[in-house]
C-alpha cells in the first residue's frame, strides 16, 4: 500500500509538472478498466506516457495502468488517434502497462509508441491517415499478434515464423516478387498487410463453402 501511495503522489506531481510546461487539449473520450467511459478535453503526453482529462475546472491524470484505450480528434492532423493500453514484456523481460497508438487494426495490427529520443525506425510511410505526418521517425513500431505486441525489430525473429505457420509460400512469394527487405519496417508493413488481406480472403472462402 506504501509504494502505490508514493506512485499516486508521483504520478500527480508529474501531472502538475506537465500541464505548466504544456497545455494542449483535443477532444477526446476516455475508457477505464472498469468500463467507465469519461469524456472531455484530453492532453496526452506520450513522453511520459500518461493522459490527462479536463472536465469544466477540474483535471484528472490517468497512467496505462488505469485505462483500457482512448482517443482524441487531432486537429493538427484532422484525424482521430486510438490508443491501447497494453501489458508489454520488454528485452528484459520487465512487464509494464504501456500505452499504444493503433495505426492498423487487423488480424496483425500495428501500433506505436513515441520514441523519447526523438528518432528511431527507418519507416517512411505506411499507407494510413499519418502519411501527411512529419514526425514518422519519432515513433518506435510494434506488430501485435495473438496478444502478443513484437517491436519491428524483431520482425524476422518472432513474428515472421508466426505468419509462416499459415502462409510460408504465398508470404516468401510476394517478399521475392516485390524486392521487400523484412529488415525495413515500411515492407514489415507490406507484408503485414498482405498477410491480413489473405487471412481474409480464406476466411472468406471457408465461410461461403457451407
Amino acid at each position: 500500500m506504501k509504494g502505490r501511495a508514493l506512485t499516486t503522489i508521483g504520478l500527480i506531481i508529474l501531472c502538475i509538472t506537465t500541464l505548466s510546461a504544456k497545455e494542449t487539449w483535443y477532444d477526446g473520450v476516455i475508457i477505464l478498466n472498469d468500463n467507465q467511459v469519461l469524456t472531455g478535453k484530453i492532453s496526452h503526453h506520450e513522453d511520459e506516457d500518461l493522459i490527462q482529462l479536463k472536465q469544466d475546472d477540474k483535471i484528472f491524470c490517468f497512467s496505462a495502468y488505469q485505462v483500457t484505450s482512448f482517443n482524441y480528434y487531432d486537429t493538427s492532423l484532422d484525424a482521430i488517434r486510438r490508443f491501447l493500453s497494453i501489458p508489454y514484456e520488454d528485452e528484459y523481460h520487465r512487464f509494464a502497462d504501456l500505452f499504444f497508438e493503433l495505426i492498423i487494426d487487423d488480424e496483425v495490427s500495428l501500433l506505436r509508441k513515441k520514441n523519447p529520443y526523438g528518432y528511431s525506425t527507418d519507416f517512411q510511410t505506411a499507407n494510413t491517415s499519418y502519411d501527411q505526418s512529419s514526425h514518422k521517425n519519432d515513433y518506435d513500431y510494434f506488430f501485435e499478434y495473438k496478444g502478443k505486441v513484437i517491436p519491428s525489430n524483431r520482425f524476422k525473429k518472432d513474428l515472421k515464423p508466426l505468419l509462416n505457420l499459415t502462409l510460408e509460400n504465398e508470404i516468401s512469394g510476394f517478399i521475392k516478387d516485390n524486392g521487400l527487405s523484412i529488415h525495413r519496417t515500411y515492407d514489415q508493413v507490406l507484408i503485414v498487410r498482405f498477410f491480413n488481406k489473405m487471412t481474409e480472403e480464406r476466411s472468406d472462402q471457408f465461410l461461403t463453402s457451407f
